[in-house]
This record gives structure tokens, sequence and C-alpha cells, in this order.
């Protein structure tokens, strides 16, 4: 029997037929990128991934970890969840990790002004199944179709699915300064606090064509960009947010991956999270507007463990609707143990944060001097796991000159040249995501991702340099060397071998293969007593809708794309 050729034909809702039609091929290539992922012993030809952000720097610890403490279950992880989407015990363990372990630089000199203002209680908690998904779940609580999400230019390519493809809501782009190569965090025009000028400009022209704006979209560290919002800028886009009544959605998912300044990146600003934030008295929003989102995922080298984090500490009904919507899709019990027991065990995850940030160092610095070797300029950053890097000579002709200033065709020829650039570099197994997935303004900015582990990184960086005719330097550079300065991380249960062998051949060749990554590198004060007000007013109870809870729940049977 031959499959159906029109999708017309395959009796799909008219919702379900849009969600087919965005697999398109281009999209179908992007997770061949997955499919055929670079494995030194098992696939060495594959594609080495500079495009995704995954951090593989502490893999063998990790996989060493979890192999010899196990899964360490109870009956209750074989059963639903305690707590909607998650466990108690989840919720419990990561209100102690916001309490008392240091987000920003690894030091705690400054913890006291940077901690919650108020503390994170359990209840302030919900955990969906990876932040995309707890995105997905506040776009759909607090937009209307067609109401507008406030965010600046260039962005995590992911918000366009998380924000529009279920809950139907408008990006509204804000345009500011390009982030420009050579200069330090202090001295990007984008980062100045007069920049919220062109959010509300935005804003402003929104509101003419119609769109009402009902959310903030802020990402701090900055993604794709790597770089830290200073506190300044915060707080002004705070003010905005209380001025027009809009919720503050803050994207923290990079906060614990924030590292040391460099030789190329001086002078970061420090990291402040806005939970450490008065926004009631510095600018006059009611914290019921305010939204703080994480995950396992970035800061905690788990992409696959799929935990979202969303922390909302003056606003039960909307965690409340975020439990109901994700009832559907809950967060797996299993991976919210390991996740648990990995945050209560202090000892490790002290040496965890602290040698994470250090390695995230290294490899961005180690990746740097590559890249000016070849006098190929990159934009400095201090969070997260890429940059971005010009490619722009390489786009030929006068696609290379291509600037901000440049004509819309000419924007538009340099964009076509970008995207066959891409298409070399995949042609050639390394993937490098170009700056059009972000919106980047101006064509032949790639983001570039230096946390994978190090025989990638190396054969990356050889791959890169073929595609692209630059000298075969990266030979000379050698492997990531990751255990200089490293502390070893603390013993637990079963020698590491014991444990695999005991957990099977699977493990036990994951474990060899990132063994082999590492002896190949070895070559070469204040009060917390505020408290704040959860009732709303009448005007601001939860609008009706016209929709069943059970279309509502429906709706969520449509899995979110893994973007991040």
């Amino acid at each position: 029997m031959s499959a159906l050729e029109d999708d017309t034909k395959a009796g799909l809702a008219p919702r379900g037929l849009v969600f087919t039609n965005l697999l398109t091929p281009d999209v179908d290539n992007l997770f061949s990128v997955f499919r055929d992922a670079y494995e030194r012993r098992n696939n060495p030809s594959g594609m080495v991934n500079f495009g995704v952000a995954e951090n593989s720097l502490l893999r063998e610890e990790l996989v060493r970890y979890f192999n010899t403490v196990g899964l360490q279950l109870s009956s209750k992880e074989l059963a639903y969840n305690g707590r909607f989407t998650t466990s108690q015990k989840l919720v419990e363990a990561l209100a102690n990790l916001y309490n008392h372990y240091p987000d920003g630089y690894a030091n705690r000199n400054d913890w006291a002004d940077r901690k919650p203002l108020v503390p994170v209680k359990p209840d302030h908690i919900h955990v969906g199944s990876g932040a995309g998904a707890v995105l997905n779940s506040l776009a759909w609580t607090l937009c209307e179709k067609g109401e507008g999400v406030l965010l600046s230019l260039p962005y995590y390519n992911g918000f366009l699915y998380d924000f529009t493809f279920k809950a139907e809501a408008t990006l509204v782009k804000v345009k500011l300064p390009i982030p420009e190569a050579g200069k330090s965090s202090h001295d990007q025009a984008w980062l100045k606090p007069d920049t919220v000028q062109s959010y509300e400009l935005a804003l402003l022209d929104a509101k003419e064509k119609g769109i009402k704006t009902r959310v903030l979209l802020y990402c701090n560290p900055h993604n794709p960009t790597g770089q830290i919002m200073p506190r300044e800028m915060t707080i002004e886009l705070l003010k905005l947010a209380a001025k027009y009544d809009l919720h503050f959605i803050s994207d923290e998912i990079y906060s614990r991956s924030v590292y040391e300044p460099s030789p190329a990146s001086p002078a970061p600003p420090q990291f402040h999270s806005v939970l450490s934030i008065d926004t009631l008295a510095v600018a006059g929003l009611h914290p019921s507007r305010v939204h703080v989102v994480s995950s396992a995922s970035k800061d905690f080298s788990a992409n696959g463990f799929r935990q979202g984090v969303c922390i909302s500490q003056a606003n039960s009904a909307l965690l409340r609707a975020l439990n109901m919507q994700n009832l559907p899709s809950q967060s797996s019990t299993i991976a919210g143990n390991l996740w648990a027991n990995w945050l209560q065990d202090t000892e490790y995850l002290e040496w965890y944060l602290e040698e994470n940030t250090r390695r995230l160092a290294v490899a961005c610095s180690h990746t740097q001097r590559w890249l000016q070797v070849h006098d190929i300029r990159f934009v400095t950053s201090n969070a997260g796991h890429f940059f971005l890097v010009d490619f722009r000579r390489f786009l030929g002709g006068v696609n290379a000159e291509v600037s901000s200033d440049s004509s819309f065709d000419e924007i538009e020829d340099a964009r076509k040249a970008e995207a066959d650039l891409a298409g070399r570099l995949i042609k050639g197994k390394v993937f490098v995501a170009p700056g059009g997935q972000y919106e980047h303004p101006v064509p032949g900015w790639f983001r570039f991702t230096y946390s994978a582990e190090p025989h990638a990184l190396l054969e990356g960086m050889e791959r890169v340099e073929n595609v692209l005719g630059l000298p075969a330097k990266a030979k000379e550079f050698g492997l990531l060397d990751l255990e200089g300065g490293a502390k070893q991380p603390p013993k637990r249960g079963l020698d590491a071998k014991t444990a695999t062998e005991s957990q099977g051949e699977g493990a036990k060749e994951a474990l060899e293969d990132s063994n082999d990554s590492h002896k190949g590198s070895a070559h070469t004060s204040r009060s917390h007593t505020v408290a704040y007000p959860t009732l709303l007013s009448s005007a601001e109870q939860p609008r009706k809708s016209k929709r069943s809870l059970f279309q509502r729940l429906l709706s969520l049977a449509l899995r979110d794309v893994i973007w991040n």
C-alpha cells in the first residue's frame, strides 16, 4: 500500500496540517545533524555539531557519576508525579539551589547582593518537560492569539516556536545596535540602558498596527551572543514592563554557565537574576508579573533530561494554569529523580558548578585563540556555550562587505550567500548555526558552540579550516586540555569500572569514549523578610476562554521541538 502523497488527504484537522507543514526539508536537514552525530569511536565521519548549544565538557564525569550512584529509585518514581508535573523532592531541591548556591561567577564574594530577594519556595516552582515546553505554556497562558511578545534582535530561534506556533502570539522585534567584535561588554552599545527607548518604540509601533503587547521576553545571559545583560539595563526594562503592565519573562537558562573574565573579555558585568531585584521598589513592577525560566539542559549539561523550570513568586494562578496545561506532557519522574539526587549531593554539586565554569572558560579561550590565528573576528562572551563569529569574508564577492547600512537587496543577496556557506559547512560534516536562524540583521555572522568534547572540537576545527580554505592550524593547537587546573570530583560509591559493568556495555562504552577524550587532552548582606502580596484585583483575574478544558489539554499533545 502506497503512502499518501497529498497531506490534505491525510484527514488531519487544519491545525494539525500547520504542524505537518513545519517539517520542511530544511528542518529535516537540521535534524539529520542529530541523527548523524560525530562519535570518535562509533561514527568518526559523523557531523560535528557547533550549531546546537550542548555542553559535553563534563560528560565523562557525569556519566561516571550517574552510573556509579545509580538511579536510587523508590516506588514513588514509578508512579505518577505527586505535584502534577513533577515531584516534591525535585522542587525542594531546586528551591535549595536557588537560595544557597550562587549563580553568575563561581565566587561567593558578592552573593549577598545577588541572591533571591525573597527566598524561593517549592510552591513558587513549576517543572515541565524542558524549558521550551515551559515557555510554550507561558505563551499560551499569557497571550491571546495575535498578542505581542517584545524581544530584541538577534534572538534565540526557539522562541519563535515557543511563542508563535501553538499560542499564535506575535513577536514584536526590537532593533538594537549590532553586537560588535573586539569590544568588551561595557562598550557594547546594545547593552546600554538607554536602548529601552528602542523597546518602547517597537511596542508603540505594534500598538498602531493593532497588536497589544502582553510580554517582555528577556534572555540573560543572552543567546546567541553569550553576553551578560547589565543590572542597570534590566531595571530600565522592568520599568518599561511596569509602564505598560507587561509580564516580564526572564530566561536565565545560562545563569550558572557564567565564567571568569578573560583577556578577550576582561571586565564583563556580573550576572544579576531578576529574582535578586526588588522590582516593585526600583521599577514599580508588581512581582506577579515577573517569571524566571531555566532548566537542567544548559547549566547542568543534561539536555536529554527535559526538565524545564518556571519560578513565579507572586502569581499562584499562573502556576496552576501551567500545571493543568502540562498534565498530558508531564516531566519524567526518573530524570527528575536523577537531577534531584544530584542537587542534594552537596559536595558533588559544588565541585560540578565550579569545574563546569572553569572548563567553559578554558574551551572558550582555546577556541577564540584559534579564530585569532585565522584573523576571524568574534563577539566576546562570558556565559553560555557559544559566541558570534564573523564569517562575512567567506561569503564571497560583494557579499563580504555587507553591513547594517546595506540596501535591502544587498542584505537579501548576502543572506543567500550565508545559507550557501552553511550548506557547504554541512557538506563538510560540520554544522555552525548561521545568523539568519537568530534574525541577526547582518548576514555572515554565525553562532559557534565551543563546548564540544575535545576530540569533536579539534575535528570540527579542522573541518571548518578545510571548508573555508584556511591554513591547517587546528592540529598545532592540539586537543583542548581540560586537565590543567582541574579538581578531581568527589568519589562516590563503587568505582567507575565496576559501576559501568553493572550498568551494561552501553554505559561502559560511553565512559571509555569520554576517558579517551581526556587522556588525549593531557598531552598537549541583605534582609530576606520582604514578602509580596499575591492577590490580584478583579480586573487582573484570568480571562475567560472560549475553549473547553478538554480542548486546551488536547492541544498539548503536540510536543515541543528541541531547538535549545
